[in-house]
């Protein structure tokens, strides 16, 4: 047999928005109502103030408590036609976008890289040049030096 549910029931995270709804509703209701008693002055004294706003305003707290579970459902209606909308646009347009700069900044990364890469390996090389064309020069002064013949060739360049 199937379980049957009812159109009015709420979510048991919801419980506390919507009796928070039902007493702040019922307490504004009461609260207009014994406004509009005191202000027409239709009653001797005070106890009778208080038994008319309580028998005006008590057969309205049902519908307030019908009206506060509808507007906790529409509430938690909304609330979820947001997160889906905002996960749809975060996928839609911010992930793009961000894969984008990620793939940009690899590539300006790369570019650095290379370009850095390329200046010091510049430098190294020259560096090295420097070097093997000092050491051939330093072997063939000694050479001179010592009245040998030298006969290395030049480093390439």
């Amino acid at each position: 047999m199937e379980e049957k549910i009812s159109p009015l029931t709420i979510a048991r995270r919801l419980l506390p928005l919507c009796l928070a709804l039902v007493l702040t509703q019922t307490y504004i209701w009461t609260a207009l109502v014994g406004w509009e008693e005191v202000a027409n002055g239709n009653h001797a004294g005070a106890r009778e103030t208080v038994i008319a706003i309580g028998t005006t305003a008590s057969p309205t707290v049902m519908l307030i408590v019908v009206i506060s579970i509808g507007e906790t459902i529409l509430l938690d209606s909304v609330w979820g036609i947001i997160m889906v909308t905002a996960g749809y646009l975060t996928n839609k347009f911010v992930k793009p976008l961000i894969e984008r700069h990620k793939a940009e900044g690899r590539e300006e990364g790369i570019t650095a890289g290379r370009e850095e890469g390329m200046s010091e390996g510049i430098a190294t090389g020259e560096a090295d040049a420097n070097r093997r064309w000092t050491e051939w020069n330093s072997r063939r002064i000694e050479a001179e030096r010592a009245g040998v013949p030298f006969d290395e060739p030049p480093p390439a360049s």
